[in-house]
């Protein structure tokens, strides 16, 4: 999900979030407070949009917003007892280490993270809707369905009680209070500087309500938990961490093939910090990088408690790493009577008897540097890009705006050229824009391509894609490169554009297919599309070109190309690249047929593999829509049976230079605009089918024909003729060459290139020799009827070629006058 901005976009944004777990019934309550202002008020709305509305009008102006989570029977008062219906069930979980220290909550998201998947991975329960309150996590159950208040409330009582039963340290005053108010995705939680935004981490649901009241009767069984009066703890252990990286987990969870994906989960919200805390240079870096954003000049128990929580790591330089930070501050070190010397071998004392079951671990550092600004790599899900974060340095966003690191293809992509940089590249650019930053009392210059890739806060994917009509960055946190259409539409005169239709495709049912090819690929460019249009004049300077790069400029040049035969079958195809609308321009063989297939690969195959110079490969969804244009009849080796291929003959001539003058300024004044709006508005895609073959015209007929050789000539010709020239509806490859050689002297033919033939002319050769009598067989295919022969026997097959031997042996019959 976006990481929501102030604007009218949040109230879209938390319209959605709202209608899945709160009822569209009754009305709905809004709680609000001022950061600063000792104000406080709550109003009611009628409906969902008014309260979307009305959250965004608060939310970036120091208020903090509630949401009821409940619908109530009217206005008067936000009271359980008022309470009309719910839609979702909810705990709430809070964070923080004097929550922790207190056994009310969790010292890290992390750790309440990995505990709500424990707790439902013990229980059988779905894992909820998870948002970021900002300083603690929201799980919601939604629900399919909206519930009355008290059948809810019945199942939130047992929700309460299993939480306790099994450790889950969830807020006991929320679980189970109908009128609760909570905080709505896309508000803000302002008792942080800066301020930190409500996100939707991981979406799930809706679900069943009577699927989740049966579990709950049953987890509750089975960790006893007796009645709502008398919760018993289950004798297993709690579900809750105690420590960042050590989990008291019960047995039974560990042995769930979930529990791995659980502990991957935890990535999640700490941002890549969780795992493996081995000591590599990233980890180092991540330790180095937490502690800068603390003050060392803090107070004693904080410092004693960051310096344990680094020596939990185990590290070699655990220790040095703490001294450096530790150094030149005036409580200590810098005021120290020996200089320091004291504050070192208390650092040493530290490290070298430090003692694992105190419990303190990396969590401490963790938590108070994110208590001081620090920022996890966040979910992709809710902040995509961090360019324009408000807690992102301002070094670091505008490198995020211009480069990104890919993690498929381990190196830098470039958003303005749309193509990887390798970093010795990228940091020659930058030798001359060196970061300055303070370091031991003077000014540290440092490699800015370096640093940045080193920031906890660098922008990093996982892959590309190119998913027309997506966001700029998948769900799965994938690079879309799709940038949409250069010309959005606007209502408009498209006269020259309706003349220069009618010019060049007068027929109805052809001018129809190509204006619903076009509006198509405009209305849904991320559906493929398996048909080519195939455009050929005899005559020069109709205006084809004018017509198709038309539309081409209409869909921009980030997703549309012109290219030249060489470039569609050389080995690079850079041209491919993040299009969905290619015009080919005599680039076509009719007497190459190799390349003929080439080109139905591209035009039907659903993948494309981008093999650039110098880049590295990788494979992306193929949406490109191809024209090809010609001037020649035998444009391409079609086949009788080709599905993908609408061929078009333009037979009109060219008009006048005054014409096509008045299309280009029309075109260039408003006229790409009125036609994306004439496409996309009043061309209808009734009856049109993208995957289905492209319609058959007598332009397609004749330049399959125009592209035959002259043995599959004469076979189709034979064939559409086969009962008067042969007298039956099967023939032998041998009788059918002997025919072919008397009718045209051609004497290089063999038996072979007649029954391929035959079989592009549409007839049907059977795999099997036919046994015509003892030691003689004969290869046989059909001439009619093909699909019928198909399913025949083998004797039908042989009395039918009787008949046809016995008919050509009459004198009438003589080959010599077979289809002259």
């Amino acid at each position: 999900m976006d990481d929501f901005s102030c604007t009218d976009e949040v109230s879209v944004i938390n319209r959605d979030f709202l209608a899945k777990v709160i009822p569209n019934d009754g009305v709905h309550f809004i709680f609000r407070a001022h950061r600063v202002l000792n104000r406080k008020s709550q109003t009611s709305v009628g409906d969902l949009d008014a309260l979307a509305s009305e959250l965004a009008e608060f939310c970036d102006n120091g208020w903090h917003v509630y949401h009821a989570c409940a619908s109530f029977g009217d206005g008067t008062t936000r009271a359980s007892d008022n309470a009309r219906s719910l839609r979702s069930l909810y705990i709430d979980l809070d964070c923080g280490e004097e929550k922790a220290r207190k056994g009310e909550g969790y010292a890290t998201k992390t750790e309440a993270d990995v505990a709500l998947r424990g707790f439902c991975d013990a229980t059988g329960l779905p894992v909820p809707l998870l948002v970021d309150s900002g300083g603690g996590l929201h799980a919601y159950w939604p629900l399919e369905g909206v519930v009355p208040a008290a059948e809810w409330k019945t199942v939130a009582e047992q929700l309460k009680a299993l939480c306790a039963a099994c450790g889950l340290m969830a807020d006991p005053s929320v679980t189970a209070d109908a009128a609760r108010v909570l905080r709505p995705v896309g508000s803000f939680n302002w008792k942080f500087d800066p301020p930190r935004r409500v996100a939707l981490l991981e979406d799930n649901g809706p679900y069943c309500f009577e699927g989740l009241r049966d579990q709950i009767d049953k987890a509750c069984a089975e960790f006893a938990v007796s009645d709502l009066g008398e919760r018993k703890r289950s004798q297993t252990a709690p579900l809750l961490p105690s420590a960042f990286g050590e989990l008291r987990v019960p047995d039974t969870i560990k042995a769930s093939p979930r529990y791995a994906e659980m502990m991957q989960q935890t990535v999640r919200l700490a941002g890549g910090l969780a795992g493996t805390w081995d000591e590599t240079p990233d980890n180092v870096a991540k330790v180095k990088a937490m502690l800068a954003c603390i003050p060392p000049d803090v107070g004693r128990k904080t410092w004693l408690r960051l310096a344990w929580s680094v020596a939990s790591l185990g590290w070699t330089i655990s220790e040095q790493i703490f001294t450096d930070w530790s150094k030149g501050w005036d409580k200590h070190w810098a005021d120290a009577a020996d200089g320091g010397a004291d504050a070192a071998k208390q650092i040493r004392d530290l490290f070298s008897g430090y003692d694992a079951d105190r419990g303190t671990s990396i969590a401490t550092l963790v938590h108070h540097a994110r208590q001081h600004g620090y920022v996890e790599r966040a979910n992709p899900a809710a902040m995509q890009t961090r360019e324009c974060a408000s807690d992102v340095p301002d070094w670091v966003g505008q490198m995020n705006k211009k480069y990104a690191w890919v993690e498929a293809q381990k190196t830098i992509y470039r958003f303005e050229f749309g193509d990887f940089a390798k970093t010795s590249e990228l940091k020659t650019q930058y030798l001359n824009a060196k970061l300055q930053v303070p370091g031991d009392g003077k000014m540290a210059h440092l490699c800015r391509v370096s640093a940045w890739l080193g920031h906890p806060l660098r922008r990093q994917h996982r892959g590309l894609v190119f998913a027309p009509g997506q966001p700029p960055v998948t769900g799965g946190n994938d690079i879309n490169t799709w940038t949409g259409f250069a010309v959005p539409p606007e209502q408009g005169d498209i006269g020259p554009y309706i003349e220069l239709r009618d010019h060049l495709f007068p027929n109805p049912d052809e001018q129809r297919y190509v204006e619903q090819w076009l509006a198509h690929k405009l209305l849904r460019p991320g559906v493929k599309m398996n048909t080519a249009l195939l455009v050929w004049s005899r005559d020069h300077g109709a205006g084809k070109n004018l017509f198709f790069e038309t539309f081409g400029n209409i869909v921009g040049e980030r997703h549309y190309c012109l290219v030249t035969k060489d470039s569609l079958t050389g080995d690079f195809n850079s041209w491919a690249k993040n299009r969905v609308f290619v015009i080919g321009d005599e680039v076509l063989s009719g007497s190459n047929r190799q390349d003929a297939d080439k080109f139905k690969t591209l035009i039907s195959g659903t993948k494309l593999r981008i093999n650039e110079k110098h880049q590295p490969e990788y494979e992306i969804d193929n949406h490109i829509g191809f024209v090809f244009l010609s001037n020649h009849e035998d444009a391409i080796h079609l086949v009788t049976e080709d599905r993908r291929f609408f061929v078009v003959e333009v037979n009109n001539g060219r008009k006048s230079d005054a014409f096509y003058g008045q299309f280009v300024d029309w075109r260039d004044s408003g006229g790409y605009a009125a036609l994306h709006h004439h496409l996309t508005n009043q061309v209808s895609l009734l009856g049109f089918n993208p995957t289905a073959p492209a319609p058959t015209t007598e332009a397609k007929r004749q330049m399959i024909a125009a592209g035959r050789s002259s043995l599959e000539q004469w076979m189709v010709d034979a064939i559409e003729d086969a009962a008067a020239v042969f007298g039956g509806e099967v023939i032998s490859t041998e009788l059918l060459h002997e025919a072919y050689r008397e009718h045209t002297d051609d004497r290089r033919s063999s038996d072979k290139a007649v029954q391929n033939a035959a079989k592009k002319a549409g007839g049907y050769v059977h795999q099997k020799q036919l046994r015509v009598t003892p030691g003689r067989r004969v290869r046989v295919c059909s001439l009619v009827n093909h699909q019928e022969w198909g399913e025949r026997s083998m004797q039908e097959w042989r009395d039918e070629f009787q008949r046809v031997e016995e008919h050509l042996r009459k004198p009438s019959a003589s080959v010599s006058r077979w289809h002259r």
